[in-house]
């Protein structure tokens, strides 16, 4: 059977769900309750794309979520399990290739806010020019020649060196090439 609507839409609660055989004339001894939830709402993600293979940790903002076992979320067709954070932040982890991401707090009923993941290729650093340089003081200017480099609006291409330095700026990006400057003295290890 399908719950009907709500008695009150803005302060829904619990009911009792009984059952009858003979069209209503008497009803179970027992009952169940059954509560009514306002729908769960996602509204961004972060970050909002990754690879095509799936595995990215992706933070899911919305509303009215809740800390349950049946806590799922839905890219696409791909059903995950989800992990609370808190009841606007949880977390899942893409599944390969699908869009939509959705939000479910008991399994089977999913929220409509259609909120988009996108899925990008798999970076490929086929080479660099030069392999060297940087000297003391840095800023050797290095080509890095690949595929799946895409420049996005507030997506930015970062670039990693030796010793798990962290990031140097992309200054811009041609067809398949990235050109970086070196803002430190390491050596370029790719």
């Amino acid at each position: 059977c399908s719950s009907p609507a709500a008695l009150d839409l803005l302060n829904p609660g619990t009911v009792r769900l009984d059952v009858s055989s003979n069209n209503g004339a008497t009803w179970s001894r027992s009952y169940v309750p059954f509560a009514y939830e306002r729908e769960v709402q996602v509204h961004s993600l972060n970050p909002s794309r990754g690879i095509v293979d799936g595995g990215t940790k992706v933070l899911i903002e919305g509303y009215r979520f809740k800390n349950s076992t049946n806590l799922k979320c839905k890219f696409g067709e791909s059903v995950v399990q989800a992990f609370y954070l808190n009841p606007s932040e949880l977390f899942c982890t893409a599944p390969p290739r699908s869009r939509d991401v959705e939000v479910s707090t008991n399994g089977l009923d999913f929220s409509s806010t259609m909120v988009q993941y996108e899925y990008y290729d798999k970076l490929v650093v086929n080479d660099i020019w030069p392999s060297m340089g940087g000297g003391l003081i840095g800023n050797t200017v290095v080509s890095v020649f690949g595929s799946g480099f895409k420049r996005e609006i507030g997506m930015d291409l970062i670039v990693k060196f030796a010793f798990n330095t962290e990031v140097f700026a992309v200054l811009f990006i041609t067809i398949g090439i990235i050109t970086v400057v070196i803002t430190g003295a390491y050596w370029i290890v790719i």
